[in-house]
């Protein structure tokens, strides 16, 4: 069974370079703010198979406020594709609302979870072309 905690940046730091870094320097993996991030990992069997971060870097949208920045959304290749990355994502959903840099090869999987991709297409360097994405949970009626 598999199950979210907080985590340590240096717990993550292996994985988010495997997966989102490959080719770079492993200090790639490294982002400003860790430090004072909070990191999410969805654990199996004592194995770290997903991560992601949360920043505090708050961005404004149509007048709605997005206080917090997810990046680093990384899990392991091996279990891609199980609804594992789905599980910690919907999890910290529950923090509030969100908003993230996702590469193009992901912004499906964010739509399915509700996230609505905002502006234009963009490049960033030495990392690829991206969809800023925002998500924010729905009144109640």
């Amino acid at each position: 069974m598999a199950h979210c905690t907080l985590i340590r940046p240096d717990q993550l730091i292996d994985l988010r370079w495997r997966v989102l870094r490959q080719g770079r320097p492993r200090e790639s993996a490294v982002f400003p703010g860790d430090a004072q991030a909070t990191h999410h990992g969805l654990w199996q069997d004592e194995q770290l198979l997903v991560v992601l971060s949360l920043f505090s870097n708050p961005i404004v949208h149509n007048g709605a406020i997005y206080p917090q920045q997810l990046r680093g959304m990384a899990t392991d290749p091996v279990c891609q594709g199980q609804g594992l990355g789905s599980q910690l994502l919907i999890e910290v959903q529950s923090l509030g609302p969100l908003w993230c840099n996702a590469r193009l090869r992901a912004r499906t999987f964010y739509a399915r979870a509700g996230w609505q991709a905002i502006g234009s297409e963009f490049d960033l360097p030495k990392v690829g072309p991206h969809q800023r994405m925002v998500w924010a949970p729905k009144p109640c009626p």
